[in-house]
């Protein structure tokens, strides 16, 4: 995967990737977030995505020599408390919940690009 940059991160996660998750979920699709995530990447031709996430993938090319993850997570730069297994918006246990709250942070981190 080439070096992202942010402003991709955001958008390859929110606008790309959750958003068609979401979909898929209030259509009927019965798969995991898992395999849709998978599914999403192998449609749009990426290879070897971090959890097969963006957020994550950014984190690695910009944080990989230290200790913790998430460290430099898109999401965490707008709100310190933000972790995608947080019970409140658990990325696989309540993923509709995940992609409002990434939604509403994404909106909070497009205010302050401008």
């Amino acid at each position: 995967m080439k070096r992202l940059t942010l402003k991709e991160a955001w958008r390859l996660c929110v606008k790309g990737q959750w958003h068609w998750i979401q979909l898929r979920i209030k259509r009927g699709d019965k798969r995991k977030v898992g395999g849709l995530k998978v599914a999403w990447i192998d449609k749009h031709g990426f290879k070897d995505i971090t959890a097969d996430c963006f957020f994550c993938e950014y984190d690695d090319q910009k944080c990989a020599s230290m200790r913790d993850w998430c460290n430099c997570c898109p999401a965490k730069k707008i709100d310190p408390d933000f972790h995608c297994r947080n019970s409140a918006y658990h990325f696989s246990l309540r993923p509709l919940d995940f992609y409002a709250k990434i939604t509403e942070l994404y909106k909070i981190y497009l205010k302050g690009a401008k």
